[in-house]
């Protein structure tokens, strides 16, 4: 089965089995692909359009977060805001309750059993991005790898490691 998510200008191509559909396929889709229509927040930047309750939970979830900025789209709340070297964008329901969190860096910040199980499948492949997602129980790590004139997202959940997405480069 294969999803298509757009989020901004990124497009993602995911292949999934029908097992993981269920879960995996509408967490990826409300994580990445709603926020598309995600609008902005009050021109002066106050958080009157906010939910309070997804505020106060983001406020105590992420004590050490600044300059966060928060979006407000048709059934979801964004915050985003950048810690060292990884961008979070976290999401709340239209009730406050949170729905996932995504976090984007480099290979440096990836758990060191992730990239080993990532080397151990794609040898001589170099790690360039990581999207990594946290969803009810589930985390799930979108590596974006370059091997042999070749880039691949790869998708790890728990112990399983599967290529969503590759193409040729020119």
């Amino acid at each position: 089965m294969w999803s298509l998510i757009i989020s901004g200008s990124l497009v993602f191509a995911i292949s999934i089995t029908n097992s993981q559909a269920q879960g995996v396929n509408a967490a990826v889709l409300n994580a990445f692909a709603s926020q598309s229509t995600i609008g902005t927040n009050d021109a002066d930047g106050s958080l009157s359009l906010v939910n309070e309750k997804a505020v106060r939970r983001f406020k105590h979830s992420f004590k050490e977060a600044a300059d966060e900025h928060w979006t407000v789209g048709e059934d979801s709340y964004r915050v985003s805001f950048v810690r060292g070297s990884v961008k979070h964008m976290v999401d709340y329901h239209l009730n406050g309750q949170w729905r996932n969190t995504i976090r984007i860096y480099d290979e440096s910040h990836l758990p060191l059993d992730i990239r080993r199980a990532v080397k151990y499948e794609f040898f001589d492949s170099k790690i360039i991005l990581v999207n990594e997602l946290r969803y009810g129980k589930t985390l799930a790590y979108f590596v974006k790898i370059t091997q042999d004139g070749w880039t691949k997202t790869i998708r790890v959940i728990d112990e399983e490691i599967a290529v969503i997405e590759e193409f040729r480069e020119q």
